[in-house]
């Protein structure tokens, strides 16, 4: 698929689809190695994980199940600019 048909079908899921879109071979393996990487240091077992209020008594009871979650994902290495700033994303949010 060329890459106008790539955006125009990126725009369409985004303003009528599901909301989101992945785009094709848009990373290479060594991209994708590397944002695990980040994400998977971040998210290292270090048993510092904790409820918040919203957990409420589940978390005193021990029923709950924490999520890692990595919060601006910008400021965690330059790769994760350069993807926001991948062409393909810059055309589509262009329209």
């Amino acid at each position: 698929m060329d890459e106008d048909a790539v955006v125009a079908e990126a725009v369409n899921a985004l303003v009528h689809g599901p909301g989101y879109y992945v785009v094709p071979n848009a990373l290479q393996p060594a991209e994708i190695e590397e944002l695990n990487a980040i994400i998977n240091e971040h998210t290292k077992n270090d048993n510092k994980v904790g409820a918040t209020h919203f957990h409420g008594s589940e978390y005193n009871q021990k029923k709950l199940h924490l999520q890692k979650r990595v919060w601006n994902l910008l400021n965690k290495g330059r790769i994760f600019s350069e993807l926001v700033q991948h062409p393909i994303v810059m055309k589509v949010f262009a329209k």
